[in-house]
């Protein structure tokens, strides 16, 4: 039984703390900023503005990008600190999706749209020009009927004097972008989304059983309370040896790095981790399983620690108790004796 509550104990512990750490999202966004995790954001971007009919009226400039395109004119329009900023907003909406405050993850367009009313996204759009194979004859015409007509427009890099005609149109066009644009854009949830709302109370259900793990050593320990302790001494010694073989092992986990746990935290999270979660999550989860080690060894370790404190004071006063004792019964013995 005591050695049922060390191993349910140590599993508890890992448990109940994991499900603290891993859906809280200011516990990456540190991390995010530091391992560039928020570079991968305008390729995010880009993917749902060129894949998705939901922006078929956007102006015929931009309606021709492709995927490529749209990444770069993002990288153009945003600055770091700008696209940390939204990405922070974005894991906020995630994790409040996650743990059932919202019903769709969601990132924040605003600072995108108010960047393609100015000045900057001028810039960004002739830069996607310049990046583009010299024009030639036929393309300038074709450039040209597809203005005159509002259809899509081919891009390519136009001669260095057209430009300045070409900026007032770029900056009503970016115009209309911006205007079209909406402040949000959903990533995941939404309409018909009653397979995510399942999957997502699947994983409610999980979280709820990492919440309670905690019980079942509880359990384990009442049990052998019940069944073998006595008394104050035999109390003493059934929970102090086993709080320390549990605290003992918890922070040798904590302070040595656990290799093991950062195994079963890939193969028990990042396997298993919603199909529907946000792609550069899911390209990404060696590093999320680092991360999340990483923070999920700071309080075990102080656990551990405590446990073991708490373990060997039970012990020693087992040992104290039993001492004091010796020489009662040998008193007692002798009264009896004479």
């Amino acid at each position: 039984m005591a050695v049922l509550f060390v191993f349910s104990a140590l599993a508890a512990l890992l448990a109940f703390n994991l499900e603290r750490i891993a859906f809280d999202a200011e516990a990456y966004q540190k991390t995010f900023a530091q391992q560039q995790f928020y570079d991968q954001l305008p390729g995010l971007l880009a993917q749902e503005l060129s894949g998705s009919t939901d922006w078929v009226n956007l102006p015929p400039a931009m309606q021709g990008l492709s995927s490529q395109q749209w990444e770069k004119f993002i990288r153009d329009l945003l600055p770091p600190e700008t696209l940390q900023k939204m990405g922070d907003e974005t894991l906020s909406s995630l994790f409040d999706y996650l743990n059932g405050r919202a019903e769709t993850v969601q990132v924040p367009l605003t600072p995108l749209k108010q960047s393609l009313a100015s000045d900057v996204g001028v810039q960004a759009v002739i830069a996607v020009f310049r990046a583009q194979p010299d024009c030639t004859l036929a393309q300038l015409a074709q450039m040209t009927m597809s203005v005159l007509n509002d259809q899509p427009i081919a891009l390519c890099n136009l001669p260095e004097e057209l430009y300045p005609g070409l900026t007032p149109i770029i900056q009503q066009q970016l115009q209309w972008t911006a205007a079209a644009l909406p402040d949000q854009m959903t990533i995941v949830g939404g309409a018909g989304s009653e397979r995510l709302r399942s999957l997502r109370q699947r994983l409610q259900t999980i979280r709820l059983a990492m919440r309670l793990s905690p019980l079942l050593p509880l359990g384990f320990l009442f049990a052998l309370t019940l069944l073998i302790v006595r008394s104050l001494r035999d109390w003493l010694t059934w929970w102090g040896i086993p709080f320390s073989m549990t605290g003992a092992l918890a922070a040798l986990m904590g302070l040595l790095g656990a290799p093991l746990a950062g195994r079963l935290l890939s193969q028990i999270l990042m396997r298993r981790m919603p199909a529907y979660l946000p792609s550069f999550l899911l390209e990404n989860s060696d590093q999320l399983t680092a991360l999340l080690l990483k923070e999920l060894l700071k309080p075990l370790t102080t656990q551990g620690l405590i446990l073991l404190g708490v373990g060997l004071a039970m012990t020693a006063l087992a040992m104290l108790v039993t001492r004091n004792a010796s020489p009662r019964r040998t008193v007692k013995k002798a009264r009896q004796e004479t």
